[in-house]
């Protein structure tokens, strides 16, 4: 065999490997694009099964949704979760999932949902409201703390969507004229025992720790020293007054689709 022949063959082989490595490529890019958009309209029946359950109707394709901008994507995914948190029954959420343990509504951003607690901070990081398998998971709260009496610091955690679900909207805290309007940050969390309300005292972002996200304290005077040191990382100045009395919730998500930066909210409830 010549060396030219070779050389064409040899050139003819990699030409067959590349356009392989191209279509696997584009069959990999489809099935996740496949499995989002599942995941998605999962996501989107059961919170309309929510509503069901909570025995509120809720009109759909409407222009802006609870707690967003106009700006913002409007959805059907969004508008299923036009639930005043002032009208949610625990109990009756519950018999969807027996994980609940509250609903959330922070006022300003989309964040309007149940709240569940597994035996570990993994299960919902890749798992829906009904413990289907989905990759945009649901808020859950840190299985170390206590959804009825609160610790010093009840952590709270969920993925920050692109399409601003779950926390992804959260990010709206950093903004300066967001944090202008008074309207704004208002926390609401229901439990068994009715409702707690919060306010904002801190917001930053981090590498990823464990230092934010402690919840045993050795001594009042432990607890008053992460106080102050989660209070000097905040971007802004919230006015409050915090105290070693003070029972802290905590909100920890990725950053800008980085999973090495954490967004961190904390909040104190009054």
């Amino acid at each position: 065999m010549s060396s030219s022949e070779d050389i064409k063959k040899r050139i003819n082989f990699f030409k067959a490997a590349i356009s392989l490595l191209l279509i696997l490529a584009l069959l990999f890019n489809l099935y996740v694009l496949i499995k989002r958009l599942i995941d998605k309209n999962n996501l989107e029946s059961e919170i309309e099964e929510i509503n069901d359950v909570i025995g509120i109707e809720q009109p759909r394709n409407e222009n802006i949704a609870v707690n967003s901008s106009p700006d913002e994507p409007n959805t059907d995914y969004f508008n299923y979760l036009k639930i005043s948190a002032d009208s949610v029954d625990i109990k009756k959420l519950k018999r969807i999932n027996s994980d609940t343990v509250g609903f959330l509504s922070i006022s300003g951003t989309n964040i309007n949902y149940p709240v569940v607690q597994s035996a570990d901070n993994k299960f919902y990081l890749n798992h829906s409201f009904k413990k289907a398998s989905n990759s945009s998971g649901w808020l859950f709260m840190d299985y170390r703390n206590n959804s009825e009496s609160f610790g010093k610091n009840t952590i709270i955690y969920g993925h920050s969507n692109l399409d601003k679900t779950m926390l992804g909207s959260l990010s709206n805290v950093k903004s300066e004229e967001w944090r202008k309007n008074p309207l704004n940050g208002k926390i609401k969390f229901v439990n068994l025992s009715g409702i707690t309300n919060w306010k904002i005292i801190s917001v930053y972002t981090i590498p990823a720790e464990s230092y934010y996200i402690k919840t045993d304290f050795k001594s009042s005077e432990s607890f008053k020293n992460w106080l102050g040191e989660i209070s000097k990382r905040s971007l802004y100045d919230f006015g409050y007054e915090i105290s070693s009395d003070d029972k802290i919730m905590t909100f920890s998500t990725c950053y800008k689709d980085n999973g090495d930066i954490r967004l961190v909210v904390h909040a104190k409830k009054i």
